[in-house]
C-alpha cells in the first residue's frame, strides 16, 4: 500500500500535477494498492483526470486547515493555532497510512515550514513508513539570504529542510534532472543524498484542439500565472509592438491564466485578451483557451529556474502547440530532448522576428511537422515514461 496526500492545495490548483503523480506511482507499482487523500474539490479534479488512466486508486477526502483566515481573525494564537490544526491533519494522514499498513507515504506539497516540522515529528512515531515529499517552488523558498539572528534562522524553511533528515525521508524535486542537480550543488550541497530530481509527470490530452490559423488569424498564448520571473512583461511588450505592426495575418494574444504581480497589473496590456485578470481560470476555461491558441510563448528568466521546474511547457505539448521561447537552460533542455518543437530564440528581437515571420507566411507545413514531433516525443514525460525511475527511487528508500 502507498498513500499519496495533498495537504495544501484546494480546487484546481496543482490538480494536473497531482493526477500525473498518482498515475505515475500507479504505473510504477502495479502490484500496490494506492490511496489518494485531498480536499473534496481538489480530489474531484484529480479523480477526473486520473480515472481514465488508472482504476486502482481509492480516493479519500480530508478536511484541510483554513489557512486563508487572516491574522487579525486568529489574534495572538495564530502561530500555535495553525500548527495545532496542521498537526491534527498530518496525524490523521499518518494514522491512515499505518492502519492500511502502507510502506510509503508521498506528500505532494510541503509549502510551509510547518509541513516539514510536523512530517519529521510524525516519522519519529511512525518509523516503519518511508516518506517522500515533493518540493515545489523550492528556489523561492531557500535562495533568499539567511537571516543573521539565530531565532529567525530557526524559523526559516531552509533550516527545517536541512534539519532532522533521516534515511526514512526523501525529497522529490520536479524539473529537468540535469538542471535541478546543478541547482542543488549551488544552493543545497548538504542535501545531495536527500533530494532526487525527477521529470515533471504529465497526463497528456488526447485532442490537439482547433484547426490552426483559422480565419486568417494566428493566436499566441501565455500559460499560467503571469509573473516577472516567467517573463510576462516581455509578453506584454511583444504583444503591443506586434499589434502596432502591419502583417499579412492578424495576431491575437491571450493570457491563459491570471496576473499575480502588482507591478504587472499596472503595465499596459491592452493588446492582450485576459479572460480572468484577478482569479485563476477554471479547468474548463483553461482547456477551452488552450485549444484555441496556435503557439505558446515562454520567456522565463533563467536565474529564477535553477531549482524550479515548470509544467507550462508540458501544457503546450499536451495541446500539441509549438512554442516560441527565449533560449535559457530550461527551454534549451526541452528542445534538446524533443527536437523541432517551435522556435528557440537567442534574443527578444529574434522572438519578435519569428512572430512577424509567422504572421507573414503562415507556415502550415512546418507547423504540422512540429505538432507531429511533439506528439512523438512527449511520451517520455508521461506517467509511463516517468514510472521506471520513480519505481527505483521509491523502492531504494523504502527498502
Amino acid at each position: 500500500m502507498i498513500v499519496i496526500c495533498e495537504p495544501h492545495f484546494r480546487g484546481f490548483g496543482h490538480a494536473q500535477f497531482n493526477a500525473a503523480l498518482v498515475c505515475s506511482v500507479a504505473e510504477a507499482f502495479p502490484e500496490e494498492e494506492l490511496i489518494f487523500c485531498a480536499e473534496r474539490e481538489h480530489l474531484n479534479h484529480v479523480k477526473w483526470i486520473a480515472d481514465t488512466h488508472v482504476a486502482t486508486v481509492r480516493f479519500v477526502e480530508v478536511e484541510l486547515p483554513d489557512r486563508a483566515l487572516r491574522e487579525e481573525q486568529r489574534g495572538r494564537r495564530l502561530p500555535f493555532a495553525a500548527l495545532l490544526e496542521e498537526l491534527v491533519l498530518y496525524r490523521r494522514l499518518f494514522r491512515l497510512a499505518d492502519k492500511n499498513r502502507a510502506s510509503q507515504i508521498v506528500f505532494c506539497t510541503a509549502a510551509h515550514r510547518n509541513d516539514l516540522v510536523i512530517i519529521k515529528m510524525m516519522l519519529r512515531r511512525f518509523s516503519q513508513i518511508a516518506c517522500f515529499v515533493v518540493l515545489h517552488d523550492l528556489q523561492n523558498k531557500i535562495s533568499t539570504p539567511q537571516p543573521k539572528l539565530l531565532t529567525s534562522q530557526f524559523l526559516s524553511y531552509r533550516h527545517w529542510l536541512l534539519a532532522g533528515n533521516t534515511e526514512r525521508i526523501q525529497y522529490l524535486l520536479p524539473g529537468p534532472p540535469p538542471l535541478m542537480e546543478q541547482g542543488l550543488k549551488n544552493y543545497l550541497p548538504r542535501l545531495d543524498n536527500c533530494i532526487s530530481p525527477i521529470e515533471i509527470p504529465y497526463v497528456f490530452a488526447d485532442s490537439a484542439g482547433t484547426e490552426p490559423f483559422k480565419d486568417d488569424v494566428i493566436h499566441f498564448g501565455f500559460y499560467g500565472h503571469a509573473s516577472l520571473r516567467k517573463g510576462a512583461d516581455i509578453f506584454f511588450k511583444l504583444a503591443d509592438e506586434i499589434s502596432a505592426t502591419r502583417t499579412k495575418y492578424r495576431p491575437i494574444f491571450v493570457l491563459i491564466g491570471d496576473i499575480r504581480d502588482e507591478q504587472l497589473k499596472e503595465m499596459r496590456h491592452a493588446s492582450i485578451n485576459i479572460p480572468a485578470l484577478n482569479a485563476p481560470l477554471t479547468q474548463e476555461e483553461f482547456d477551452k483557451y488552450s485549444k484555441r491558441i496556435d503557439y505558446a510563448f515562454f520567456f522565463h528568466v533563467a536565474s529564477a529556474y535553477e531549482l524550479n521546474g515548470t509544467a507550462a511547457m508540458l501544457d503546450a505539448f499536451s495541446y500539441l502547440k509549438p512554442i516560441i521561447a527565449l533560449k535559457t537552460p530550461l527551454s534549451e533542455y526541452y528542445f534538446n530532448k524533443m527536437g523541432d518543437i517551435g522556435y528557440l530564440c537567442q534574443s527578444y528581437n529574434d522572438a519578435k522576428g519569428a512572430v512577424i515571420e509567422i504572421l507573414e507566411t503562415k507556415p502550415l507545413d512546418r507547423y504540422r511537422a512540429q505538432q507531429e514531433n511533439i506528439l512523438k516525443q512527449r511520451d517520455q514525460f508521461s506517467p509511463a515514461g516517468i514510472a521506471p525511475k520513480l519505481r527505483v527511487l521509491l523502492r531504494e528508500k523504502a527498502a
